[in-house]
């Protein structure tokens, strides 16, 4: 059971956008859903250096651009550990349609 529950995890996650505004998240604006990675059914993030088996240990929060920006890229993701609440990635989730 993690430690870090989800809402938690959104906080986090926010408060690292906020703090971080140019740091790798470039142009994010805000949370806009947070998710374990079994809960993606099409396309799941996929973190270089991150093996899945971590991965399947943290929040992943999908972090939304700012209205007008038309881009056509990856989502970009902050990756919070559910036992610590460490943010251990903020960037592109490598999963471009």
């Amino acid at each position: 059971m993690p430690l870090v529950n989800r809402e938690e995890a959104r906080r986090i996650a926010a408060d690292y956008l906020k703090a971080h505004p140019r740091e790798n998240c470039d142009g994010i604006e805000k949370v806009t859903t947070i998710a374990e990675l079994e809960e993606f059914m099409i396309r799941r993030p996929c973190v270089y250096g991150l093996p899945a088996e971590k991965l399947r240990q943290c929040w992943i929060a999908y972090a939304g651009r700012p209205a007008g920006c038309c881009t056509v890229t990856g989502g970009d993701i902050i990756v919070v550990a559910q036992r610590t609440g460490e943010v251990v990635f903020c960037g592109s989730a490598s999963d471009e349609r």
